[in-house]
């Protein structure tokens, strides 16, 4: 099966693979595209327009990829 590391303590930047829990969206997987104070911009699994924007404020959890094996 496939397997991910994914950390919350170490900083994700633009471009960066994510993983963000939202009450909204529920579990998402992605690469990170902008971030301000408010709001992120994610590209879902890796794939051009699919693009979503997240309100922090509904954001549970934000983790960068550190490592993935299929």
């Amino acid at each position: 099966g496939d397997l991910l590391i994914v950390s919350d303590q170490v900083p994700a930047g633009i471009g960066d693979r994510i993983v963000i829990e939202s009450s909204a969206h529920g579990t998402l997987g992605g690469t990170l595209l902008y971030r301000d104070q408010k709001r992120v911009a994610v590209m879902l699994g890796g794939k051009p327009k699919r693009d979503i924007m997240v309100d922090l404020s509904d954001v549970e959890f934000l983790g960068r990829v550190i490592w993935a094996s299929q």
